[in-house]
């Protein structure tokens, strides 16, 4: 099939680019170098095109197989996140955060700004894991948390707190020692 992706590339739609590569990754799977390249070409060409989740998708997959995503791609995709940041859920904002962290990549300001805005919205929805893998990449891109979210993330925390994993919960408290914050009561 990746034969036929490679060749049929130019046809591919964003949420097909997402869904490809995404899949690849779950699976377990090292998409070869011709399929990456025509993806990535066709995810340029198509960038405008990507809604959130596939935009989170993509860069999660790149992460995930161990890629590292071509810099204008990195580009398209951080002005598309930050266009469509409001359509964000709090699973895409952490995975796409997770998926630069994990890349070696500091991610925009304005990325950083609109993920912040969104994360702090939608603070409610965020999962324990979602919770460290947001605050772990900030602290892995060398960012500092605003207030406002480190508030939002923290409350979120202790409510969902016995949903915590070990290592989410090491995680976690490794972000806020690397950022040098000081936890909140209860955390």
């Amino acid at each position: 099939m990746s034969k036929q992706a490679i060749w049929t590339a130019g046809e591919f739609d964003s949420q097909a680019i997402a869904n490809l590569m995404w899949a690849y990754a779950t699976m377990g799977l090292q998409a070869e170098a011709e399929l990456v390249s025509a993806m990535s070409g066709q995810a340029m060409r198509t960038a405008g095109e990507f809604h959130p989740q596939a935009v989170s998708n993509l860069m999660w997959a790149y992460a995930t197989m161990g890629l590292q995503a071509e810099a204008r791609l990195v580009s398209a995709m951080s002005e598309q996140a930050t266009k469509t940041a409001d359509g964000f859920k709090p699973q895409a904002v952490a995975n796409l955060m997770w998926a630069f962290a994990t890349m070696g990549l500091r991610a925009e300001a304005g990325l950083v700004s609109a993920m912040s805005r969104q994360a702090m919205r939608t603070a409610d929805g965020f999962s324990p894991q979602a919770v460290a893998n947001l605050m772990w990449a900030y602290a892995l891109m060398g960012l500092r948390a605003e207030e406002g979210l480190v508030s939002a993330m923290s409350g979120r925390a202790i409510r969902t707190a016995v949903g915590f994993k070990p290592q989410a919960v090491a995680n976690l408290m490794w972000a806020y020692a690397t950022m040098g914050l000081r936890a909140e009561a209860g955390l």
